[in-house]
């Protein structure tokens, strides 16, 4: 019987069959010195022999399915958790007219207070009075370059303008709802120009498009999204 296992333990044991009067000679951690007593007691063996076993305990921890041919009577407790995570994403919303007009003028803010007080120290107060359409390039770069690269910049790595985050909205590709390539918001922006010729059209456009979605929206692929707060419709997207 050596190799024996005891159902419904963990702790492998082998069994050995020695002959009496052998002492058990090893009590290893976690298994209960047993004696002679004990086993006349409680085994039923031949009254002219008697044996006794000698069970040692092992380290090896197992389900005791292995051993049963693969009937599953006890559970590993060393077995981690199985289950997966069904959370739904939250859904989400089209940004409206209004939100997006507050977002811009907190975004138009920020850049005010970080851009005229450089302005001011380079030209000093005759800036503000000046009719030229521009003073240097100083005044071209802070002007132009600098508020593109800044919010090309928070929406590559943010999808959002401070403004937007605020208001916890952000641009998402249009088709499959993932983070716009860097060339599509690059081109969003350089699109606001035609968004703005016609009158503002462009921007205007947002106010009863079915998507929310201004001429530069249109022209890079992109819509402007969040949470849904209002029980408006959720957004749909193809992939």
């Amino acid at each position: 019987m050596s190799g024996a296992i005891f159902p419904k333990l963990h702790r492998f044991r082998e069994i050995h069959f020695v002959p009496f009067p052998k002492q058990l000679s090893t009590t290893f951690e976690g298994c209960p010195k047993l004696s002679t007593t004990n086993f006349k007691k409680t085994a039923n063996f031949h009254h002219s022999l008697f044996f006794f076993f000698e069970i040692r305990c092992t380290h090896i921890f197992t389900s005791i399915h292995q051993f049963n041919q693969g009937e599953n009577l006890l559970e590993n407790p060393y077995k981690p958790p199985n289950f997966e995570l069904n959370e739904e994403p939250n859904e989400l919303e089209y940004v409206g007219f209004w939100a997006r007009v507050g977002a811009s003028l907190i975004d138009t803010i920020i850049l005010l207070v970080v851009i005229y007080p450089i302005l001011f120290a380079i030209y000093g107060k005759e800036y503000f009075s000046s009719e030229q359409f521009l003073a240097g390039f100083s005044d071209f770069f802070l002007s132009y370059v600098f508020p593109a690269i800044a919010i090309i910049v928070f929406w590559i790595y943010k999808s959002a303008t401070p403004g937007k985050m605020v208001i916890r909205a952000k641009i998402v590709d249009a088709r499959t709802g993932n983070q716009p390539s860097t060339g599509q918001l690059i081109g969003r922006y350089f699109a606001y120009y035609l968004s703005l010729i016609p009158f503002g059209l462009g921007f205007l456009w947002v106010a009863w498009d079915s998507k929310k979605q201004g001429w530069h929206d249109k022209l890079a692929g992109t819509v402007v999204v969040r949470p849904i707060s209002r029980g408006t419709e959720a957004v749909k997207f193809e992939d």
